[in-house]
């Protein structure tokens, strides 16, 4: 087979590869970045930092302590007063200047995540973009490459028909052979390029094309 002359030893059939390119999504807005394990992440990482910096913000706020008690039998001036109610409210003054510190860092670690998640998102729309544009183009070139290896195709054959009727040489019917080779091969090469690009854009998205 063609595999086995380029590489110059045997190599047995391979098994079809599947057809990536009719999984190509049907347009751009298709792609979907959002289930990335990456982008997933930095998701949960702002939650965290959300979390983290609401509960350093509540160390602002007065405690409460309340107690309610009910008694069977007092005796004084409280003798028909049975029960009683206590409300205590414990404002931080003392640890202000260090919970305020707090917040700022906290507030600080959320920035960080929101940033981290909008460079993530920014980096893979433009893996996205620059794989789409490469798999676009060679999208293009397909159909006319294997255009290509239909006309050198029939001008080997010509110039095979040639060669037994005395018209052209035998270097003539290399020459259309190797030019028949080349074109082939470039289709292929093509047609592999794009496969992995169309495979590249569901990694992009978080998983894979699914083969039957």
């Amino acid at each position: 087979n063609r595999l086995s002359s380029l590489v110059g030893e045997f190599i047995q059939n391979l098994e079809p590869i599947p057809d990536f390119i009719g999984m190509t999504p049907q347009t751009k807005t298709d792609i979907e970045i959002a289930k990335r394990q990456d982008v997933l992440a930095k998701k949960a990482a702002i939650e965290v930092a959300k979390t983290t910096y609401k509960g350093q913000v509540s160390q602002h706020f007065p405690g409460i302590d309340a107690g309610f008690n009910y008694y069977t039998q007092r005796s004084g001036i409280r003798e028909n007063i049975d029960w009683d109610f206590n409300l205590g409210i414990e404002v931080p003054l003392f640890s202000w200047g260090q919970t305020q510190y707090a917040v700022r860092e906290a507030r600080a670690a959320l920035k960080q995540a929101e940033l981290e998640l909008e460079r993530t998102l920014r980096e893979a729309n433009l893996e996205v973009e620059n794989v789409w544009d490469e798999l676009q183009t060679n999208l293009l070139k397909l159909p006319l490459q294997k255009k290509s290896v239909e006309i050198t195709k029939e001008n080997y054959s010509l110039q095979s028909r040639e060669y037994r009727l005395g018209l052209v040489t035998n270097f003539q019917v290399l020459d259309a052979l190797l030019a028949l080779h080349d074109a082939e091969l470039l289709y292929e090469k093509l047609q592999l390029e794009s496969s992995f690009q169309v495979i590249r854009l569901y990694i992009a998205q978080g998983k894979l094309p699914k083969v039957s």
